[in-house]
């Protein structure tokens, strides 16, 4: 998933924030493109993936929770039990959440930073990188402040990734991971 924000009166900062990860490819990816971003971990699978946590927060990457409760009460104590987890198994905490639309707002009263998605950027199986790349930066609207790109961390995100980040370079986007406090 990524952040976006204007330059100069154009759109200016974009960075990718990952849901799940099949193998570390996207991790590599990002790497060798000298780039952070935010990735979303179910909050009730994180014990399960404590190794890839450390290597995720090892490399300047930031982690939230993802949470999609049936309703709002469910989605709390999704939220609690994965900061907890987070704390005891990565030692960091965190108020990024992903959560259901209809929950946000309620949860951002009680102090989550939720993800407002601007353009799903999930490729589809075999889509050309190119022709992906220009479809999402289409889809980010022309005058826009700043845009949340979500993409997942799977094969084909890791395989048109960087496609698209150099496509975002030269439009003049800036790429940057999205701090809590600015989404």
């Amino acid at each position: 998933k990524a952040a976006q924000t204007p330059h100069n009166g154009n759109p200016a900062s974009q960075s990718p924030a990952c849901l799940g990860i099949e193998n570390g490819s996207i991790l590599d990816v990002l790497e060798d493109n000298n780039r952070a971003v935010v990735f979303f971990f179910p909050a009730d699978g994180l014990e399960r993936q404590d190794d890839l946590l450390y290597r995720i927060l090892g490399s300047g990457h930031s982690v939230g929770l993802l949470a999609e409760g049936s309703t709002l009460a469910a989605t709390r104590q999704l939220l609690e039990e994965g900061g907890r987890t987070l704390e005891r198994v990565g030692y960091t905490r965190t108020t990024l959440a992903m959560v259901p639309e209809s929950q946000r707002s309620a949860l951002e009263a009680e102090g989550w930073v939720c993800w407002d998605e601007t353009v799903s950027a999930i490729p589809e199986a075999g889509a050309g990188a190119s022709s992906h790349a220009n479809a999402v930066i289409r889809a980010i609207p022309s005058r826009s402040q700043r845009a949340y790109i979500t993409l997942d961390a799977g094969s084909e995100s890791a395989r048109v990734l960087p496609t698209l980040l150099t496509r975002l370079e030269a439009r003049s986007y800036a790429v940057s991971v999205p701090l809590e406090t600015r989404l």
